[in-house]
């Protein structure tokens, strides 16, 4: 019986870190579309909108931030 628990649990320490990880991803992209839309509905008609461009535009901003915030050589 302890090797059923001790091989369960290691089960879980391989598999709920792996879960998170993508249920924290996929939280994160639905919200940055979410939260980018309209700036995208207002600087382009909505025919040019396609579904994850407000993570495109997330990933964009989060790069040029950090590109001009770091110090240079």
């Amino acid at each position: 019986m302890a090797n059923i628990t001790s091989t369960f649990l290691r089960g879980l320490t391989a598999v709920v870190p792996a879960v998170l990880t993508i249920w924290i991803v996929v939280w994160l992209a639905q919200s940055a579309e979410a939260l980018l839309r309209p700036v995208f509905l207002f600087l382009l008609p909505e025919h040019f909108y396609l579904p994850g461009l407000g993570v495109l535009l997330a990933v964009v901003a989060i790069y040029t931030c950090l590109l001009y915030t770091s110090p240079s050589p």
